[in-house]
């Protein structure tokens, strides 16, 4: 699926060139941001799988082969991502991963993982398309953060995540002044998470939360905590 949002180039030529019955172009008259593009992208999606792709990003010729495996032999992951290459950056390869996870595989704390930043770049993602659609999950608003934004939606609701180890897309490196407006924008994100794990003794009571013994009965940042007192600690 191709989703046009006022493209000013030859986009929508170069698809209507092609006599192909699966690519399917979205231009509508509502999609006027990349927000409204993602969202029409969602709904359109009647696969199992949605994988997301820039138009200027490069992937591996093997990607969507290699996270479909992935997904088709692990059916708890919900989101698969991969190491990313960063064209023209000092590092020009980068591990997604921030945190425990940096070394790839599956997230050891869920949501907690999230605290230290967005460690799952957008456009290397496959997602379970059935796991959006029973939790009714859509692109929020959250200028240049709204795919951290999606994936706190997901670790909330206890959906897994996965990064593979082998770098699966590559695409230009953002300047320093992209990258610090990034990360202005994903401190409210993690914010939120924050407020949410605090207030989850609540949540508790009123909706089922299947991370709910990971978070009170393991190590947390190598400490070892129980439900009484693992909020304390975090706040």
């Amino acid at each position: 699926m191709i989703a046009d949002y006022g493209s000013m180039d030859d986009t929508l030529s170069i698809v209507n060139s092609f006599d192909d019955s699966r690519i399917r172009k979205i231009a509508r008259n509502d999609i006027d941001n990349r927000i409204n593009a993602l969202n029409a992208e969602l709904e359109s999606a009647s696969g199992n799988y949605i994988a997301m792709m820039e138009a200027d990003h490069v992937m591996h010729v093997d990607r969507l082969k290699i996270q479909h495996a992935t997904m088709e032999a692990e059916p708890t992951i919900t989101v698969c991502s991969s190491r990313i290459k960063q064209v023209g950056a000092r590092k020009p390869e980068r591990k997604v991963a921030k945190s425990s996870t940096s070394v790839g595989g599956l997230f050891e704390n869920h949501l907690l993982d999230f605290l230290w930043g967005n460690c799952i770049a957008h456009t290397t993602v496959m997602i379970r398309n059935q796991f959006l659609k029973e939790h009714q999950l859509r692109y929020e608003n959250y200028s240049d953060a709204e795919d951290f934004k999606l994936w706190a939606e997901i670790a909330k609701r206890g959906g897994q995540f996965y990064i593979d180890t082998q770098t699966l897309l590559s695409c230009h490196a953002a300047n320093q002044q992209e990258d610090e407006q990034k990360l202005r924008s994903s401190e409210n994100v993690i914010h939120e998470i924050v407020e949410f794990l605090v207030l989850l003794p609540f949540v508790w009571k009123h909706i089922q939360i299947p991370m709910k013994e990971q978070y009170c009965n393991s190590e947390v940042f190598g400490i070892s905590v129980s439900s009484s007192n693992c909020f304390q600690f975090l706040y």
